[in-house]
């Protein structure tokens, strides 16, 4: 009950004390008076006076505890960074482990539908893709057009020697563009499509060479700029064909200098015929030298068959070439020419490859 009151308060590192001081006759009359003017008076009256005693007992230092609270507060274990932080003497320290790969992944469920799923949808990917280009590697012969692309040969060069140290030649690799109508399984539902182009005066030629699709042919050319001014004839008709690269390969044939000739001729003649007939198609101009020119390579190459001689080939290889030459004969005897004999030009070189490879098979 008698406890002092007072309060010791800090401000700005200066401490001062307050003590309550007991009503006087002085203290009851100002307060009297001040109370009529004033909502509110405190029964208080702080006064400043010096008390060493109970400095460290009632002191309450704001500025010292918020620097501890600032202060950096030292871990308990050894991050690395701590100078102060305990440490593990070096031989007792866990070594860190190395990192092992693991192959656990692999018998997730999940992870094996996605990879089956990738190669599923590759390999269906290739079939459509085959069935619709047809791109794929030729053979060296067939009962119909091969597909494909060209295969590296060493053309010109001997390979083999016969009879009076006569020498054999490579035989060279015929290469031409075509332009593909479609694809079809059975080769009566090509038979109908391929009897609708031949009503309108428009080549058609189906394989049947052993494959499993049976590929419509309506146009071929010696090169790609070639080939692409027919296809582009066909577009102007509303129709999407597709132009692809296929080859006759000579690759493991051998023959004669005056066979290697006669068959350099008739590729030659064939190249010509392709692109002088695509450039009417595409309604270029056609000169009539560009057409006696072309009908001077048949020529060049009738001539060399007439040289070839019962040493050059046995019976069978004399009928296959006679039937080559014979089967573009309808284009080297021409007595005029048109846009329209521009088509007919087209169809007579289809059917002519296809003899070309039947000549190339039955060769050694």
């Amino acid at each position: 009950m008698g406890k002092k009151n007072d309060v010791s308060i800090r401000l700005n590192g200066e401490e001062k004390e307050y003590y309550e001081r007991k009503k006087d006759e002085f203290y009851t009359k100002t307060v009297d008076e001040v109370a009529a003017a004033t909502e509110h008076t405190s029964d208080w009256v702080l006064f400043e006076h010096d008390n060493e005693s109970k400095k460290e007992k009632n002191v309450i230092d704001f500025g010292d505890k918020r620097k501890k609270k600032h202060e950096p507060v030292e871990p308990f274990w050894d991050d690395g960074k701590s100078e102060k932080g305990p440490k593990l003497p070096p031989f007792g320290r866990k070594k860190k482990g190395r990192l092992h790969f693991s192959l656990r992944f692999m018998q997730d469920s999940l992870f094996i539908s996605i990879i089956s799923a990738i190669v599923v949808g590759s390999v269906f990917g290739y079939i459509l893709l085959s069935m619709f280009t047809g791109e794929e590697t030729s053979s060296n012969g067939s009962n119909g057009l091969s597909n494909g692309t060209t295969a590296p040969q060493d053309d010109g060069v001997p390979v083999a020697a016969i009879g009076d140290d006569e020498e054999l030649t490579g035989v060279p690799t015929m290469e031409f563009f075509v332009v593909q109508q479609g694809a079809y399984s059975t080769m009566d539902k090509g038979d109908e499509v391929a009897s609708s182009y031949s009503n309108d005066g428009l080549p058609a030629f189906l394989s049947d060479g052993g494959e499993e699709l049976i590929y419509l042919y309506i146009g071929l050319g010696g090169d790609r700029d070639v080939t692409d001014k027919i296809a582009d004839a066909y577009r102007e008709k509303g129709e999407e064909p597709y132009v692809k690269s296929f080859a006759v390969l000579g690759e493991g044939k051998a023959a004669t200098d005056e066979m290697i000739d006669f068959i350099e001729n008739g590729i030659t003649w064939m190249e010509d015929a392709a692109s002088l007939s695509a450039r009417a198609i595409a309604r270029e101009e056609v000169s009539e030298q560009d057409v006696l020119d072309m009908i001077d390579l048949a020529k060049q190459w009738e001539e060399s068959y007439k040289a070839l001689t019962d040493e050059d080939m046995d019976e069978d290889i004399a009928e296959l070439a006679e039937a080559w030459l014979k089967e573009g004969e309808p284009v080297y005897t021409l007595t005029s020419f048109s846009r329209s004999i521009a088509w007919d030009i087209q169809n007579t070189l289809l059917s002519t490859i296809h003899m070309y490879e039947q000549f190339v098979e039955e060769m050694n």
